[in-house]
């Protein structure tokens, strides 16, 4: 069974169970914090990646063939490249 989850549901679970004197509740609460803390870290460090990687694709071979490669292993497109 899939769920589908919404940042603006996130919050509202996250203030409920910052909320409850349960301790698990509150455990929960932080993890997500944390998680959500080091997925934005991430998700940034993926964009300047990206650019760095789009950027070094124009260069000349080898590093552009390189760059290439690291671009479709991430699953970004000839297309999206330039």
């Amino acid at each position: 069974m899939g769920i589908t989850t919404y940042p603006e549901m996130n919050d509202q679970i996250k203030d409920i169970l910052k909320f409850s004197a349960n301790p698990a509740s509150l455990y929960a609460a932080q993890r997500i914090e944390e998680l959500e803390k080091a997925n934005r870290l991430l998700v940034e460090r993926e964009k300047k990646l990206v650019d760095a990687l789009k950027e070094i694709a124009w260069w000349q071979y080898p590093g552009r063939l390189m760059a290439e490669e690291a671009l479709n292993d991430i699953g970004i497109s000839e297309s999206e490249q330039h």
